[in-house]
Parts: structure tokens; sequence; C-alpha cells
């Protein structure tokens, strides 16, 4: 088992808001709501094997945006980490780009697509 004083592996948690609050980098196979919710905090997002369909749609949408980085060589992980930690300047590109995503996010958007039809045909 891997043990480091900063690393933490986890699995399914139901508060992984706090987890994400306290974290610099998230290293994830890429499903929509892990993905939204680290957007949403501006955390550096690691893509690691992303399952055949919606992840890795997900995983190539994010990396061909500049929202995330897919790691393809683990013998690199290092260098890719110490990157996003230590070389800011190198990652700003995906600093920006995740800032311009974040003023696009609308909470109530899903909500909005629901009910607007139904005020169309429903008295409300």
């Amino acid at each position: 088992m891997f043990h480091h004083p900063h690393v933490h592996i986890i699995g399914f948690v139901d508060h992984i808001d706090e987890w994400m609050e306290a974290t610099d980098i998230l290293i994830i196979k890429p499903g929509g709501l892990t993905c939204y919710e680290a957007l949403s905090k501006g955390l550096t997002i690691y893509n690691y094997q992303p399952i055949p369909g919606h992840e890795e749609g997900n995983c190539d949408y994010l990396v061909n945006n500049s929202l995330a980085i897919k790691i393809i060589d683990l013998n690199n992980i290092k260098d890719l980490i110490g990157k996003s930690l230590f070389s800011t300047t190198e990652m700003e590109p995906i600093y920006d780009r995740m800032r311009e995503f974040q003023q696009k996010l609308d909470p109530l958007a899903s909500a909005g697509f629901i009910v607007n039809p139904l005020r169309q045909t429903v008295s409300i």
C-alpha cells in the first residue's frame, strides 16, 4: 500500500466537498459529477484511465479545453504533480481557463431547464 504524509488515496465518500476544499490537486477517473465539482472548486484535475464512454468524453473535453491534464505515463507523474504545485507559470493557462469556466457556471440552469417548459404549459 502507498503511504505518504501529504497524499491521501480515498474511495467513495459522502463528504467529497470537504476533501476538495483541503486539496491542491485531484487525480481522478473523470466522472461527470467529480469533474464538475472539481472545476467549481478550481482544483487542478489529472485524469487517469477513463473508462470507455462518458469518462473518455469528459477527459477529452477537459483536456481539449485546457481544463485538465491527462496522465498517460505513470513514470512522469512526479513531474506532472511537481509542475502543478511548483511551476505556476506553466499551469497559468489551465488556471485561466478554469476561472473562465467558473464564471459561466449557473447552479440553477438544470432547474430552469425543467421548470421553464412547465411554465409555458401550466400557469404557475
